[in-house]
C-alpha cells in the first residue's frame, strides 16, 4: 500500500474522529519539544556536578528518566553517535519548528481547559533561540540551533 511505503505500518494509528490524529500529533510534539529541553538541563546539571557525561547518559537510559530524546537526539555531543549534536548538528530539527509545535500545543491546551505551563516555559527558551542570529543558518535546511553546545559551559547557552 501507499501507506506502507511511508513507514512502518506498526506505527500507524487510527485515532478515531476527524481531528483526533492531529490532536495526537500535537500532544506528542508538545512532549518531545519539552523533554528535549529537560534532557539538556538535566545533562548539564549532572555533568557540572562532576559526573562523566557517558556514565550519566547510561544511568538515565537505565532509569526512570529514560526517553527517546535522551537516547536518540541527545543534545550533548559525543554520547550518541548518530545524534545531531555528535554530527555538527546536521539533520537536526529547526528551532523555529519547535516554536510552531509548542505554540500548537499551548493553544490546544487552553482550548481543552489545560494550562500548558511546561510548554509555555519551553516556548520562551526556543523563542529566544529562534531569533538569535547565531542560530540562523540560511543555507542549511537542517538548522538546529545548538541549544546546548556543551554541558560543561557555565550555563545552558544558545549558540
Amino acid at each position: 500500500t501507499v501507506a506502507a511505503m511511508m513507514g512502518n505500518p506498526k506505527k500507524f494509528f487510527y485515532c478515531g474522529k476527524l481531528g483526533a490524529g492531529l490532536a495526537a500529533k500535537i500532544s506528542n510534539n508538545y512532549l518531545s519539544c519539552s523533554i528535549l529541553l529537560a534532557v539538556a538541563e538535566a545533562m548539564a546539571i549532572g555533568i557540572r556536578s562532576g559526573i562523566d557525561e557517558k556514565l550519566l547518559h547510561e544511568v538515565i537510559q537505565n532509569s526512570t528518566g529514560q526517553n527517546f530524546m535522551a537516547d536518540v537526539v541527545q543534545p550533548v555531543p559525543g554520547i550518541v553517535p548518530d545524534a545531531p549534536s555528535s554530527n555538527n548538528y546536521k539533520l537536526g530539527f529547526k528551532t523555529q519548528m519547535m516554536i510552531k509545535d509548542l505554540g500548537l500545543g499551548i493553544r490546544a491546551g487552553y482550548a481543552t481547559g489545560i494550562k500548558p505551563t511546561i510548554a509555555e516555559a519551553a516556548y520562551g527558551v526556543y523563542e529566544k533561540a529562534s531569533i538569535d542570529p547565531r542560530c540562523i543558518v540560511s543555507k542549511s535546511p537542517y538548522n538546529l540551533c545548538r541549544l546546548v553546545r556543551s554541558a560543561r559551559l557555565t550555563k545552558i547557552i544558545i549558540i
